[in-house]
């Protein structure tokens, strides 16, 4: 059966050219024009992708997204409109939008949205199926948590494993996209191979070109000897290109076309190498937004953004700072021969209360130092950064003043009624959203906001 696609928008032009073009791309179509039409085709006929117009009759679109998303959390939707900015963009992101699109619409780009977009729906539903079938995982590779989120990582780094498509890992710096691109090499057919990874802002413009092709013996000046470059070295295994979107531009040219026919040479030689390589690469900036400002080629983005998986900050998922200080802290003592064996209860509410700009890559950090700095069985806040204690004793500020003027802030009564009903609930997020009488995708929403950990 054909995957469906709901179109809202109150431009006949628009829905009758979509009306024609779906089909031809192997998609079933329904219609319709206003903010009323969309709450009555879910409800009856609920399809696989929305694509939805800002301006309605009725309503905003992006002001609709949140409750399309509490009500169908695994529903793709993509917002459309004829008044494109970054804000409208940005913002319609925020509430859960899947992908923007402009009108007039660039047929390329909706059939590379829909495709993707199907894909995400596929991918939650295996993930609820894996979650019904085995529970949460606690790792995959040497990545570690609990948080749906990574749940979710996790689940589509099975899917995407086994094939050799590029994949375009982005996230902030620190998050461990290595280890995404890690877990996808050994899970994939080229286990037993080479994996090769190269970073392409730590290396000089001038440089990269032979550390990725290699040269031949005087080449150039200084060039004393053939060198193989990393798509030799990466032959029949993976080859990992971290910060992509810092590649000088003119070499992204060159790397576009060993992609097309996986045929390159090396500097100052005339043979043909055949390079037979999986691509993943990452960046810890916007892809779309490097686009934009032309430090980013369209054609070579498209082809290393085939699969794209995202690795959410480690504030966005403060209920794994626990396991991840658990998991840190044993391995750090191995290593340096110390003693430890857990965290004092308000190390852990420091830890969890602190913002980790860093991400997981500065909580390692942290641990580190502690553990070297120090001697005994338990990490005691004064074992702690000056700055990670701060950040706990703001957040014990706020809750005091809330108790001395004798009214708790509206945010902070929210926290401890969610930490009140999770207790009760032993940790069961779906019974616990029937007690406060939410939805589970908002109470899994709230639970991250505030770090809590379900206990």
């Amino acid at each position: 059966m054909a995957n469906t696609v709901l179109v809202i928008d109150d431009e006949l032009t628009i829905t009758r050219a979509l009306e024609y073009q779906l089909p031809r791309l192997g998609y079933g179509v329904q219609t319709g024009e206003s903010a009323a039409d969309l709450w009555r085709q879910l409800e009856s006929a609920p399809p696989d992708v929305v694509i939805l117009d800002v301006m309605l009759p009725d309503g905003n679109g992006v002001d609709l997204l949140p409750e399309v998303k509490e009500r169908y959390p695994a529903l793709p939707v993509i917002v459309l409109t004829g008044h494109a900015t970054v804000d409208i963009a940005v913002e319609a992101m925020k509430r859960g939008a899947y992908d923007f699109l402009t009108k007039p619409i660039d047929p390329r780009l909706l059939e590379i949205s829909l495709r993707r977009a199907i894909e995400h729906r596929n991918q939650e539903e295996v993930l609820t199926a894996y979650r019904r079938g085995l529970g949460a995982l606690d790792s995959c590779g040497e990545m570690v948590g609990r948080h749906p989120t990574m749940q979710l990582l996790y689940a589509q780094i099975e899917n995407v494993a086994p094939s050799n498509v590029p994949v375009l890992i982005t996230g902030e710096s620190g998050t461990g996209k290595e280890l995404v691109a890690r877990a996808l090499h050994a899970k994939g057919q080229r286990a037993r191979g080479p994996f090769v990874d190269i970073n392409c802002a730590a290396i000089p413009h001038e440089l990269l070109e032979s550390e990725m092709f290699g040269h031949e013996k005087g080449s150039f000046t200084g060039a004393h000897r053939q060198y193989v470059g990393c798509f030799e070295r990466a032959h029949g295994g993976t080859l990992f290109l971290d910060e992509i979107c810092e590649m000088d531009i003119h070499l992204q040219t060159k790397l576009l076309r060993v992609l097309q026919d996986g045929r390159f040479a090396r500097i100052g030689g005339d043979q043909k190498l055949v390079a037979d390589v999986r691509i993943i690469s990452a960046t810890n900036r916007n892809p779309e937004q490097a686009l934009a400002e032309g430090k980013l080629r369209e054609d070579l983005y498209y082809r290393l953004n085939v699969i794209r998986l995202h690795v959410a900050p480690l504030r966005e998922r403060r209920s794994d700072i626990p396991l991840l200080a658990h998991h840190y802290l044993d391995r750090l003592c191995r290593i340096h021969e110390r003693t430890f064996r857990g965290f004092e209860e308000d190390t852990l509410e420091a830890l969890v209360a602190c913002p980790w700009k860093g991400n997981v890559r500065e909580l390692i950090n942290v641990i580190e130092q502690a553990v070297v700095l120090n001697q005994g069985e338990t990490i005691t806040p004064a074992m702690l950064p000056a700055h990670v204690a701060q950040a706990a004793q703001q957040a014990r500020s706020e809750m005091d003043l809330g108790k001395d003027s004798g009214v708790l802030p509206f945010w902070l009564t929210e926290k401890l009624e969610i930490e009140n009903a999770l207790r009760l609930s032993g940790g069961n997020v779906g019974e616990a959203a029937r007690k406060l009488q939410i939805s589970q995708a908002t109470l899994y929403r709230k639970i991250q906001k505030y770090g809590l950990v379900r206990k």
